[in-house]
């Protein structure tokens, strides 16, 4: 049978148009050219669609921008603070070195001056009372005027004594109370900020990560919208079905060398009638552009192999014989038969896809071989004859050594002379006996 080498279908295959094919013209069958428009279909839901995705889309772009807008903003809002955090942290860090490597020491110091200024001024009134005392044993002054002042005297210096022993308190409690606590505080400050620009700039990796995501997918999202909306802006173009090549267009489909539901097909493209999308409404072929697909038996089928000659005779061309060569031999036989493609080396524009064909292989040539018609021998228990009529009586059958088959006859390698004269048919038991 003929098969087209090149076919092209004409089918409404959408990319994501799902709703109702309505024919509203259709052509018949017939040569077409490329571009063509073939069938066309009703286009009011499909466009309905097509309006419904734009703006859709319009959507979509539009909250890409915001969210993109979103996006800078918070990405800017995130640095400022964390640049708060790190100059407050920086802050922390310099009061804490500034306190242990000026204020502490220096305040120290200045503490232990104003102690040692306090035990000084002790030590001078003591001295003072002395002298007093001293001279006030040497002088002439009253013992009424004598008293007040020596009694001022030791009231100060006990007054004296009493506040130097608050000071010691106070510069103890100022070395191992009140110091450490101020640098623990300031080292706790320190690290406190440290800790709160690390959490937040572990926070920001993660929210600005999380944002970069989110925008990724708003984008990828809107690409494929985008993309969704073209192949349905295609779609709707494709209402209008051409036709994909120049040839000669069948309704129906062409597969495993037959043509399948052309009459169906036919009656489907009147208007009004509704088909599915991907059915195959036109094949459209090539007049001559065929090869040839035939089928081999077991028995034959190891003596066929690519790239042997053949001849091939067109079943609407009997009186043609085409030359043509074995493209291909199928290995896996189906019910018993072999697949076989048949290139022809010379073509016809009468040849059309489905057409019978004979296919004739040479695979033993022998110049003087002799041969008698297939019907002329019966072969049984293994064993073959042919009836040989002599010049007078009656024929008397005669043993056979059968050589190759083909072309409707046996070739006999021994038990008959050229000459012989063979019945065309060997008779049955019957009129044997």
């Amino acid at each position: 049978e003929d098969a087209p080498r090149a076919a092209a279908r004409g089918a409404y295959a959408p990319k994501v148009y799902g709703g109702g094919l309505e024919i509203v013209s259709a052509r018949g069958p017939g040569r077409v050219a490329k571009g063509e428009v073939m069938v066309r279909f009703d286009e009011k839901d499909a466009t309905r669609h097509l309006h419904d995705a734009e703006r859709s889309l319009r959507v979509a772009t539009l909250k890409l921008t915001r969210l993109e807008k979103d996006v800078r903003q918070r990405a800017e809002s995130r640095e400022t603070k964390l640049l708060q955090l790190e100059e407050r942290a920086r802050r922390a860090d310099h009061a804490l070195q500034r306190f242990l490597e000026e204020s502490k020491p220096l305040r120290i110091a200045q503490a232990e001056h104003n102690l040692e200024g306090t035990e000084n001024r002790l030590q001078d009134q003591r001295e003072e009372l002395e002298q007093l005392e001293k001279m006030y044993k040497q002088d002439d002054l009253t013992e009424e005027t004598e008293e007040i002042v020596l009694r001022r005297t030791r009231r100060n210096l006990k007054r004296s004594e009493r506040s130097l022993g608050f000071a010691r308190k106070r510069h103890k409690t100022f070395l191992e109370i009140t110091l450490p606590y101020e640098e623990h505080d300031l080292r706790m400050r320190a690290r406190e900020r440290r800790a709160e620009h690390g959490a937040y700039r572990a926070l920001v990796e993660i929210d600005t990560e999380v944002d970069q995501i989110g925008l990724a997918k708003a984008k990828q999202d809107l690409e494929r919208q985008t993309e969704r909306f073209e192949d349905l802006r295609r779609d709707v173009d494709a209402l209008r079905l051409a036709a994909p090549a120049d040839g000669l267009a069948v309704p129906g489909r062409f597969a495993a060398g037959k043509w399948l539901d052309v009459e169906g097909t036919l009656g489907q493209l009147e208007k009004g009638n509704k088909v599915k999308a991907r059915q195959v409404l036109y094949t459209i072929v090539q007049p001559g552009n065929v090869r040839v697909r035939a089928s081999v038996g077991e028995k034959s089928i190891l003596k066929v192999e690519a790239g042997q000659e053949a001849e091939v005779i067109p079943g609407v061309l009997p009186d043609a014989t085409l030359s043509a060569t074995i493209e291909s031999v199928l290995p896996a036989a189906e019910k018993g038969r072999y697949r076989v493609l048949v290139d022809l080396k010379e073509t016809d524009a009468h040849l059309m896809p489905g057409q019978t064909a004979k296919v004739k292989v040479a695979w033993y040539s022998k110049d003087d071989a002799l041969s008698v018609p297939a019907a002329a021998v019966r072969t049984k228990d293994g064993a073959s004859r042919v009836w040989v009529k002599p010049a007078e009586g009656d024929a008397e059958p005669r043993d056979v050594k059968l050589g190759e088959k083909g072309d409707g006859r046996y070739e006999i390698t021994e038990g008959l002379e050229a000459g012989d004269a063979v019945l065309v048919k060997a008779p049955t038991e019957k009129k044997e006996k």
